[in-house]
Parts: structure tokens; C-alpha cells; sequence
């Protein structure tokens, strides 16, 4: 794996540092709610059960509220890998997450986490069957990681709505 980069390591280290004393320096009162939901028709299990609909469809948020019930920051995670852009794209991509993040952020005001459920073996189901072609490739993937990031980040937003200060 090559040598240990110090120079690196001292970086991160003062990172996390800094993160912590700037967090530490800017405590605020704040509450939090959870709530679960489920959403469907996103993934398949890519190997042994093939093509089994999705086992575990459930999404799940954490709002955090400021003392005037003000969303600061609301945590999601959803069992699914982000592979909606399959390795023959080459461009810098945060897939369906991304998309998720910016669709609750724009419509909460509130940072928005993402964190990847236990997916082991679930796939987007676009995946599913011979690959697209590559003249199709591009747009048919980006249009499916816009419509999956927005179908999550209209669930999480409904959710984080519902969700009890």
C-alpha cells in the first residue's frame, strides 16, 4: 500500500481538532425526533436470491431543531448502494445520495446527512438485466439518479415533517 504520508496524517489530525473546537465554541440548545418510513421499488438483490425485491425498503430520519423548533440538521439512511452510475461513468458523482441531500436541504433548510444502510447485496434497479448501451448510458443513469435521489428526498422531507420536536 506505499508508505504512511505523516504529512497527511497530521492534517487529518488538526482537522478533527479544529472541528471539534469550532463545534465546542458554537453550542446551541436543540431537540430531536425520529421517524421511520418505508420506500419501495428502489433496489434488488444483485446475487444469490436474484432480482428479489427489495428486503429491507425502510428509511429512517432524525431531525434536529433549534429552540424555536427550527430544523439545523436532519440524518437519513436507506439500504441501498449508490451505484445508480455504473463504473463506465468517469466523472466525480455523488449519485443518488447527492441528489437526496440537495432535495432536502432546498426544501428543509436544514443540512442533511446521508448514511448508508446495511445494503450488502442491493442494487438500483436499474441495474437489473444487460447493461444499457453505451449511446444511452449517460442520460438514461443520470435521469435514474435524479428520480431516485428525489423519490428518497420527498419521503425523508414528508417524514422530517412528521417527526415531533
Amino acid at each position: 500500500m506505499g508508505e504512511v504520508d505523516r504529512d497527511y496524517i497530521r492534517f487529518v489530525e488538526k482537522s478533527i481538532a479544529g472541528g471539534i473546537y469550532f463545534a465546542s465554541q458554537h453550542l446551541r440548545d436543540a431537540a430531536f425526533g425520529i421517524k421511520k418510513g418505508n420506500v419501495t421499488g428502489i433496489g434488488y438483490i444483485r446475487e444469490g436470491r436474484k432480482g428479489e425485491v427489495h428486503p429491507d425498503p425502510e428509511i429512517g430520519v432524525i431531525k434536529i431543531c433549534d429552540r424555536e423548533d427550527k430544523p439545523i440538521a436532519i440524518l437519513t439512511d436507506y439500504a441501498c448502494h449508490p451505484v445508480v452510475l455504473d463504473p463506465s461513468n468517469l466523472l466525480i458523482s455523488a449519485d443518488y445520495p447527492g441528489v437526496l441531500q440537495t432535495f432536502v436541504e432546498a426544501n428543509t433548510g436544514a443540512i442533511c446527512f446521508f448514511l448508508q444502510g446495511a445494503c450488502g447485496d442491493i442494487d438500483p434497479g436499474i441495474n437489473i438485466g444487460p447493461p444499457i448501451s453505451k449511446d444511452r448510458c449517460c442520460n438514461a443513469r443520470f435521469k435514474e439518479v435524479v428520480r431516485v435521489g428525489e423519490i428518497l428526498g420527498a419521503e425523508v422531507v414528508k417524514l422530517s415533517n412528521q417527526t415531533p420536536e
